[in-house]
């Protein structure tokens, strides 16, 4: 009896982390999707102002399910899930260089880990808690879309 509970418990666990490490879904509408990489353009509030969001970035991966970038001063990476326009971001993992400016960097994953709906348009994503707007990123070119000789990501006006 005992060994038949530990196997059911075995298996049950089993399961479940198996289907934690399972990638999320991708956005599934024509043009460009969530799974690409983004740069930061700006904090839609206007009572906040804005850092330099230049070297803010946003990646997705449909295949590994992963959420990835750079705060300002330090990486950091997580998983994401996504149903329709719903977004799930599961507790990031970061870096801990120390930074001059941190409340920028704070206050930007603060907001990513805020957010629970996403809206894609002319090439630009708004990340949203419910509907208000928390973030918004701009498309960066992937290696195919650059000019040859520039290697750096560049973000898409």
């Amino acid at each position: 009896m005992i060994k038949r509970l530990f196997l059911i418990g075995f298996l049950l666990l089993t399961g479940v982390l198996l289907s934690a490490c399972m990638p999320g879904q991708t956005q599934k509408s024509p043009g460009v999707g969530l799974a690409n990489h983004w740069q930061l353009k700006a904090y839609p509030d206007s009572h906040y102002t804005k850092p330099d969001t230049q070297h803010i970035t946003l990646s997705f991966s449909a295949k590994t399910g992963q959420v990835s970038g750079y705060s300002g001063c330090n990486r950091y990476i997580g998983h994401y899930q996504v149903t329709q326009q719903h977004l799930s971001l599961n507790p990031l993992a970061s870096t801990r260089r120390l930074c001059l400016n941190s409340q920028d960097e704070t206050r930007f994953l603060s907001r990513l880990s805020k957010a629970n709906y996403f809206q894609i348009k002319n090439r630009q994503l708004t990340l949203q808690l419910d509907d208000q707007a928390l973030l918004i990123f701009s498309l960066v070119q992937t290696p195919l879309e650059q000019p040859i000789g520039d290697s750096r990501p560049k973000a898409i006006p």
